[in-house]
């Protein structure tokens, strides 16, 4: 199956000879089973062959497991080179394959909770996860990317897995932060600061650390509302629609989630986990619900948002025994694994239209869709019910994108007309 899925005899050889090449072909023989095409195929053992390398390095291939794979990334982005999301996604969806294919097959086995974690570093990293989900209630995204820097922090304190409880000093610390935001712009280093101040904070409360330790981190200065919000005008919005092929699948598919956030300013998030019971055509409404705020809220649904979706549904979505909305265009036909998705998505969608931006996520459609609302006279009350905004301060940073109310109680430009 390999040389079936490489011609190239040096590619298929190099695979077949490596740490997990009598597995590959199997696994490859499987992933075609559930429909997946053949390049695909070979981009997910490719992926397979560079991690049981990573592993052969560093003698762990018998300990292969999600939590190596946590590892594996880690080491990765540590590189010069930063690990896109795609790369992460596409290394993440082929271990897991992995790891399936080998545990089916009997090559290794599912170790019981009881023998979890298997070092101190990966005990208090799961403490910690279950303390960011059950104490503090944070979304899955920002657990994640606590979890991601306080794994960093944890591998320079540790030594072979044990952590060095006396390495915890302040100067370690700010050495580490130091050396983690350097290569970071603009609003970057507020993400580690953050994070390694919470698991700083969690360790003190464990009695792990000497209190007032997480005070070794200064606050980074970000002046509330310094900067406009990021978005797009609506002649841009209209030519990014206009880019989307509604004649095919993938188009109409596109033609809907665009119109999900550029009429409604719904989250990436709340998009990807739309339902189909979430929409109630009699009612002519739609359910959202955020993780991020951990609440829902019954939104208008516009008729063309709803054509839109209903094309999509009726001329495209695969038949599948899932209940989202929106599918995956290719075989094995699922629901989107995260929200990062769909803002690759939108960049790829921007590109074709000839859109330039710094910024080519999903939410700039979101802010691009409140900048309209403000400007054609909603009040910000308005706005932030229709956005999901549990306080107005959030919604107040579009006031400054209302500009012919601003230019109503714009001061005289002093000596001289401007």
């Amino acid at each position: 199956m390999i040389k079936d899925v490489f011609t190239n005899e040096i590619i298929a050889s190099r695979l077949e000879t490596g740490p997990f090449g009598p597995h590959l072909d199997s696994l490859a023989t499987s992933l075609q089973k559930y429909g997946y095409a053949i390049t695909t195929i070979g981009t997910h053992l490719r992926e397979a062959h560079a991690f049981g390398c990573w592993l052969f390095k560093r003698s762990q291939t018998e300990k292969i497991s999600e939590m190596m794979l946590d590892i594996y990334l880690a080491d990765l982005s540590s590189q010069k080179e930063p690990l896109t999301i795609q790369r992460r996604q596409r290394i993440t969806t082929a271990i897991h394959h992995l790891l399936r294919h080998l545990r089916q097959t009997g090559i290794i086995i599912t170790p019981p909770a009881e023998n979890l974690p298997e070092t101190e570093e990966w005990h208090w990293l799961i403490r910690y996860q279950e303390y960011l989900k059950k104490v503090s209630g944070l979304a899955p995204k920002t657990i994640q990317r606590h979890h991601f820097f306080a794994a960093r922090l944890l591998e320079t304190m540790s030594q072979h897995g044990e952590i060095v409880w006396s390495a915890f000093n302040a100067g370690k610390i700010i050495a580490f932060l130091q050396a983690d935001i350097a290569p970071r712009k603009g609003t970057g280093p507020l993400a580690p600061a953050t994070s390694i101040r919470s698991f700083l904070r969690f360790l003190v409360s464990q009695g792990r650390i000497t209190a007032g330790m997480e005070l070794a981190i200064p606050p980074i200065r970000r002046w509330s509302h310094s900067a406009l919000p990021q978005r797009l005008n609506e002649t841009e919005i209209n030519r990014l629609l206009d880019s989307c092929a509604v004649q095919t699948v993938t188009g109409r598919r596109n033609y809907a989630i665009l119109l999900l956030f550029s009429r409604l300013g719904l989250r990436a998030g709340e998009v990807t986990r739309l339902r189909l019971e979430d929409i109630d055509w009699n009612q002519g409404s739609l359910l959202a619900r955020s993780s991020k705020t951990h609440s829902q809220r019954l939104l208008p649904l516009p008729r063309d948002v709803g054509k839109a979706i209903l094309s999509y549904l009726r001329n495209g979505r695969p038949q599948t025994a899932d209940r989202e909305v929106f599918l995956t265009i290719l075989p094995p036909y699922r629901p989107f694994k995260n929200s990062d998705a769909l803002s690759v998505t939108v960049k790829r969608l921007m590109t074709q239209a000839g859109i330039k931006h710094r910024s080519g996520s999903a939410h700039l459609l979101r802010h691009s869709a409140a900048t309209q609302m403000v400007n054609r006279g909603a009040s910000f009350k308005e706005v932030a019910d229709i956005l999901g905004h549990q306080q107005l301060g959030t919604t107040g940073i579009y006031a400054k994108l209302d500009l012919v109310a601003l230019s109503e109680v714009a001061l005289p430009w002093p000596g001289a007309t401007q």
